[in-house]
C-alpha cells in the first residue's frame, strides 16, 4: 500500500494529456510589479507571476516550451484591465474519467471560438477544466485571469492584434496639476 507522501511526490506525466493553444485575457494592478515582461534582473513581473501559476497548476510544463506571445508591454507601476497573451501546449485533460476527482465544467469563460470572433458563436464545452478558477486560485489578488479562448495554431497575440486602446486614468488632483503644467508649457508655441 502506497503511503500518502509517496503519492504526493509522484511526478506529473505531461505526455499523457492532449495539448492545444489558447489565449488568455487578464488584468493586473501593476504598482507592486516591475512591469509586465519577464526580466533577467527581477522575478517581480506580472509575466513571471503568470508563468509560476501556469506551472503550479500543471497547465504548462515550463516557460521555455509554451510558445508564449503577448500583445504589448507595460512599465513598472502601470495597471492594465484587459490584456491578451497566447499560450500553446496548454493541457486540457480530455478523456479523464470523473473518478479521477476532476470535475468538468462548461466553458463559461470562453470569449471567442476557434473560427469566429462573433459572440453568438462562443465555444461551449463540457470537457473543459475551469482554467480561470484554477489560475485565479494560485495567482495573487493583484493579477486576475478574466477569460480564455481556443486559438488557431498560427495565432499570435502580438501580430493578430487588431487594435490597442490606451485609457489613462489619473487622480483628479494629479490631472488638474498636469493640465496647469501643460497649459503653461505650450504658451510659447
Amino acid at each position: 500500500m502506497a503511503s500518502i507522501n509517496s503519492e504526493k511526490q509522484r511526478s506529473f506525466d505531461f505526455s499523457r494529456y492532449p495539448k492545444r493553444r489558447i489565449a488568455i485575457m487578464f488584468l493586473y494592478l501593476g504598482w507592486e510589479y516591475d512591469g509586465l515582461v519577464k526580466q533577467e534582473n527581477t522575478l517581480n513581473t506580472v509575466e513571471q507571476t503568470l508563468f509560476n501559476a501556469l506551472v503550479r497548476t500543471k497547465l504548462i510544463e515550463s516557460e521555455e516550451n509554451c510558445e508564449w506571445t503577448r500583445c504589448g508591454r507595460t512599465d513598472k507601476g502601470v495597471s492594465v484591465f484587459n490584456y491578451f497573451v497566447k499560450k500553446a501546449k496548454i493541457f486540457l485533460y480530455f478523456g479523464i474519467s470523473t473518478s479521477s476527482g476532476v470535475d468538468y465544467v462548461s466553458c463559461e469563460y470562453c470569449f471567442w471560438s476557434e473560427r469566429s470572433s462573433e459572440p453568438e458563436q462562443r465555444v461551449k464545452s463540457t470537457q473543459e477544466l475551469p482554467y480561470v478558477k484554477m489560475l485565479n486560485g494560485v495567482l495573487p489578488k493583484s493579477v486576475r485571469v478574466i477569460a480564455f479562448a481556443p486559438v488557431d495554431k498560427d495565432f499570435s497575440a502580438r501580430f493578430d492584434c487588431i487594435e490597442r486602446v490606451y485609457t489613462y486614468i489619473f487622480p483628479m488632483a494629479m490631472a488638474t496639476n498636469l493640465m496647469v503644467f501643460l497649459e503653461n508649457f505650450f504658451l510659447n508655441f
